[in-house]
């Protein structure tokens, strides 16, 4: 890991290789996990040591139909400490009619000051869920921090049942796959990662 004592952009990881339905189950047992993925934009929270909040989208931009108000902020200010933490969400907003203002966090580049070069996803998912208490679940399995906070949930089987129930869902995209074994490289964001979506003209992960 290095240390990450001032911002700077980081390129945020993103499958390349993409499968069909029908291959899903070839990737149960063999040390992979599914991890559902929602329609909305990309959203890179950045949270400083004075707990400031610094959004922007995959490219590093600003968003420009959103911006963080007191509801949509409140969970990530109250991490503790003192240090730099920088996390991977989906925004739900602008693509979904029926869910405003809510971020889906389903993944984190930088934990208490440190970039987390080298930890597997598997590691990194546990650090989430050691920053952000859950008060329960989705009818769809997402963890609910708050109103305005939902945390990915991750599965180690039954991908094809999951990939059919979850897609029924206008916000699901489809699934993300990820490598238990594979450390976080910002040299390579697509490595150990694939992607099962179902046909839509706007999907774009």
């Amino acid at each position: 890991m290095t240390p990450f004592n001032e911002y700077k952009f980081l390129t945020p990881p993103r499958p390349k290789r993409s499968i069909p339905p029908t291959s899903l189950r070839a990737y149960e047992g063999r040390g992979w996990l599914a991890q559902p993925k929602l329609n909305g934009d990309y959203n890179i929270v950045a949270i400083t040591p004075q707990r400031q909040l610094l959004a922007s989208t995959r490219e590093g931009r600003k968003h420009t139909r959103w911006q963080f108000d007191e509801a949509s902020g409140k969970a990530f200010k109250q991490i503790s400490g003192n240090k730099w933490y920088v996390i991977c969400c989906e925004l739900m907003n602008n693509k979904t009619p029926h869910l405003k203002n809510i971020n889906y966090i389903h993944d984190i580049l930088v934990a208490e000051g440190e970039r987390l070069d080298g930890l597997t996803y598997p590691q990194r998912h546990a650090i989430l869920r050691t920053i952000f208490p859950t008060i329960g679940k989705t009818p769809d399995g997402h963890y609910i921090i708050n109103d305005n906070l939902w945390l990915a949930d991750v599965y180690s089987k039954g991908f094809g049942m999951l990939f059919h129930k979850l897609t029924y869902s206008p916000e699901c995209e489809g699934l993300v796959l990820k490598n238990v074994a594979t450390p976080l490289s910002f040299n390579d964001t697509s490595r150990g990662m694939v992607k099962c979506r179902r046909p839509a003209k706007s999907y774009n992960f």
